[in-house]
């Protein structure tokens, strides 16, 4: 369900090009947030409110994302995806801190449980 997100994994862990692969990442969540709208991702803020998370008060690379479940992580990229629209510079902090590879690849172990 997430292999449109989760194919940059061996790009992120190789430390390839990583601009161009955080506006791929970027995009391919723009993408999937748009394409399922059943999701309800564009409530980012509400999903992640309702598992106890405030991104006001809580950096992004502070979050238990494990504990959020799929929808959770694919809320706290949408986040920083919206973040990164309004404020450049919020991907390229996840992913240097290293928060983007581990929530990618938390969804990307979601997958394989789905």
């Amino acid at each position: 369900m997430f292999e449109g997100v989760t194919k940059y994994i061996p790009d992120l862990e190789e430390k390839k090009d990583a601009h161009r692969t955080i506006s791929k990442i970027e995009d391919a969540v723009y993408s999937f947030v748009h394409n399922n709208p059943k999701w309800g991702l564009k409530y980012y803020r509400d999903i992640l409110k309702s598992r106890g998370v405030d991104i006001e008060k809580t950096p992004m690379s502070e979050v238990d994302a494990a504990s959020l479940g799929w929808l959770g992580v694919m809320a706290l990229l949408a986040a920083a995806v919206h973040g990164e629209r309004h404020n450049c510079g919020t991907l390229s902090a996840i992913y240097e801190d290293g928060s983007l590879l581990k929530w990618l690849l938390l969804l990307k172990k979601f997958d394989e449980q789905m």
